[in-house]
């Protein structure tokens, strides 16, 4: 029980009382409205995660999620490398480069109705051993912002383990058998790099 509350205190009550101003706006009465919007934040307190995995897909034609992929492949960049990724890739323009060969991967980490953004820039010259340069994005004051850059592969696996509101993901995993896990404190994300027995690996 202790462990429920401590949860429910993780989310905020301030979801609660969002819940309970959508069902009121719906009709139902306020007290109804306030004891329903609990009892989904207690659901889903109690609620246990299996653990999953996501894999990344290519930007396409969304429009939001291109323009964010722009701010990190400039059009100096894609010069540089243009005849490649013709050959490569069949990508006769920059904007067929995002579309096509940029990647993402759209989760709610903290459940506040807004998604966070891993974007995966498997671009020429952006990959190696570690896999490729992997940039978190989070909506803050209504402006994406990026709040973590490392290196993943094709996929994220999602953790039923929790830093407070946060859920942990393991975004990438060696072949020695060490993995790199996205952890909060607070709303400040940092990595953490685990061995194959669970230890931490220290720098």
């Amino acid at each position: 029980m202790i462990q429920i509350i401590i949860q429910m205190m993780s989310f905020g009550f301030g979801r609660v009382q969002r819940l309970a101003a959508g069902m009121r706006a719906r009709g139902l009465p306020a007290s109804a409205s306030t004891l329903a919007a609990l009892l989904i934040v207690l659901a889903s307190a109690v609620e246990v995660h299996a653990e999953e995995i996501l894999k990344y897909r290519p930007i396409g034609n969304n429009k939001m999620l291109f323009a964010l992929a722009e701010r990190y492949f400039p059009e100096e960049e894609y010069e540089e490398n243009k005849a490649d990724y013709a050959e490569s890739y069949r990508a006769e323009s920059r904007a067929q480069v995002i579309k096509q060969v940029m990647q993402f991967i759209s989760v709610d980490l903290n459940r506040d109705g807004r998604p966070e953004i891993f974007l995966l820039k498997q671009l020429i010259g952006w990959c190696g051993s570690a896999g490729c340069e992997m940039i978190v994005l989070q909506q803050r004051n209504g402006v994406w912002k990026e709040v973590y850059n490392g290196s993943s592969y094709h996929s994220i696996k999602l953790l039923d383990e929790w830093d407070g509101p946060y859920r942990r993901v393991e975004y990438a995993s060696y072949l020695i058998g060490n993995r790199l896990i996205l952890r909060w404190d607070g709303d400040h994300p940092w990595g953490q790099e685990l061995d194959k027995d669970g230890n931490t690996v220290e720098e």
